[in-house]
Order: C-alpha cells, then sequence, then structure tokens
C-alpha cells in the first residue's frame, strides 16, 4: 500500500510539471505561468557591532579639567554613532557632553592617597547595535606647598608709638585659612598683642 502511495504522489507531481511546462494545457497560447517579481531585503541580522573605544588611562589632578574622548569609535557599516558616557565608579561628578563624543568634568578635591574614577562609553549605531568600552581616569591630590608670607613694611617709629605689624597679605596656595602666630626674634623685648592675628 505504502509502494502504491509513493508511486501515486510521483505522478501527480510529474503531471503537475507537464501542466505548468506548457501553459497548464489550455491552450490559451501562454508560453507558461507569468513571472513573480519577488524584492529581497537586506539581511541585517549579521552586520557587526560597533566598536567603541573610550581611550586611554588617565592622570589628573584635583581641579583639573579632564577630556574623555571617544571619538576613535567606528562603526564598520560606516554609519553615524550615538555616545552616552556615564561613571560607573568613584567620587560622583558632573559630566559634560555625556552625549557626545567627547566629555569633560572637573578632577574632584581627594585625599592624600588619591581616588581613582571609572567611565564607561556606549556606541550605538543605525541598526541599535551597542559597544562600550570603559576608562580610569587616577586623581591625585593638589601638591602639598608651603603658604607664602608676607610682611607689610612697618616705616621707623619712636619711642612711644604704638607699631602695627600685618601679615593680612599671606597666602595658602591650596586656598585654605592660615593660622598666624608672631613672636620676637632679637632687639629690646616688647610686649606683642593679637599674637595670633
Amino acid at each position: 500500500m505504502d509502494k502504491f502511495r509513493t508511486i501515486y504522489v510521483l505522478a501527480s507531481v510529474c503531471l503537475m510539471s507537464a501542466l505548468f511546462s506548457c501553459g497548464g494545457g489550455g491552450g490559451s497560447g501562454d508560453s507558461g505561468p507569468a513571472p513573480i517579481d519577488v524584492e529581497v531585503g537586506a539581511d541585517t541580522t549579521d552586520l557587526a557591532a560597533p566598536l567603541a573605544r573610550a581611550g586611554v588611562e588617565q592622570l589628573a589632578i584635583s581641579g583639573d579639567v579632564v577630556t574623555l574622548n571617544g571619538s576613535a569609535s567606528t562603526d564598520p557599516q560606516g554609519g553615524v554613532l550615538q555616545y552616552a558616557w556615564i561613571q560607573t565608579l568613584g567620587d560622583a561628578v558632573a559630566l559634560t557632553g555625556a552625549s557626545s563624543s567627547a566629555a569633560t568634568f572637573t578632577a574632584p578635591s581627594v585625599e592624600p592617597g588619591g581616588a581613582t574614577l571609572v567611565f564607561k562609553l556606549t556606541v550605538t549605531d543605525r541598526d541599535a547595535k551597542t559597544g562600550y568600552d570603559l576608562i580610569t581616569v587616577h586623581v591625585d591630590p593638589l601638591p602639598s606647598l608651603d603658604p607664602s608670607v608676607v610682611i607689610d613694611a612697618v616705616e621707623t617709629q619712636k619711642p612711644g608709638d604704638v607699631v602695627v605689624l600685618s601679615a593680612s597679605h599671606s597666602v595658602d596656595p591650596q586656598g585654605g585659612d592660615l593660622i598666624y602666630a608672631w613672636s620676637q626674634l632679637d632687639g629690646t623685648p616688647v610686649v606683642l598683642e593679637g599674637t595670633d592675628s
């Protein structure tokens, strides 16, 4: 019975093939079935994802303006990329231009041991495929500099005059507050008032 079915199916296929080849057997003069136009779209399933390049590690000092540059990122299809920078580690900083190829921020004040900041760059192509890369920025504190002491000049005074000593133009390179301490090193001893101002 199965052998009979196989022969029947083969015969049916051959008959249909013959009908198509001669125009359906109707004698209408057609040479065959009308051609069918098939539009084949581009297959994007195998297109490579974009390649993100966030740059090499950087070293900064507190107060520096740091630039994160992802312009070396590429799209294998040559399309335009969208950029997105975010911070993933370290003291939070304000990123400027986080949606452009180059973002900037000001390095924060850090403890003497320094700090490490990590940023992630994500690039997206026109097919919504993405790629990402990380960059590390090491931040060191400002170098410790001694304050600059400036004592204003004092004119010659007569015995009994009140002499004012001023160091108000002294500065701290780090911008901090100064603590003052006056003392006499030589000469006839005098009584100093306001030695801590």
